[in-house]
């Protein structure tokens, strides 16, 4: 199977689509990213699957955004949020689970516990850094 190498334009665009976007992440262009039998997974989910791969010693910059220092390693995306990010790839009934999980997630609900977990972040922060914050209150 064939996987569309991206440049960061691709993925930005990818991802910026709202649709699920699945990247391989990989070392060199000998990696197959995909294993057999992912598309058919995702095609149960619809057309709106967005398969990619990046070579991670071409786009160092964009990798470390994520965290992401081996190859390959599978990312899931769906809205612009990164949903699943692990070295390797699961076994195709896994995959096909994560699949089903991500796409059954409310994706407002999600946005708002991201918001929710930032502003709670951002007030401990301010209470450790800044005690006369408290104080004039």
């Amino acid at each position: 199977m064939t996987i569309a190498e991206w440049t960061r334009e691709d993925f930005q665009q990818h991802a910026d689509s709202g649709r699920f976007t699945i990247v391989a992440w990989v070392k060199d262009r000998d990696v197959t990213p995909i294993p057999h039998g992912y598309h058919d997974a995702a095609a149960a989910l619809g057309d709106d699957i967005y398969f990619g791969q990046l070579k991670i010693s071409e786009h160092p910059e964009l990798a470390g955004m994520f965290d992401i220092g081996v190859g390959p390693t599978l990312m899931i995306m769906r809205d612009r949020i990164v949903l699943y990010c692990e070295p390797g790839f699961p076994d195709i009934s896994h995959f096909g689970t994560l699949l089903g999980r991500a796409a059954r997630l409310d994706m407002s609900a999600v946005r708002a516990d991201i918001q929710a977990a930032r502003d709670a972040e951002i007030a401990l922060h301010v209470r450790r850094v800044c005690p006369t914050v408290r104080r004039s209150k």
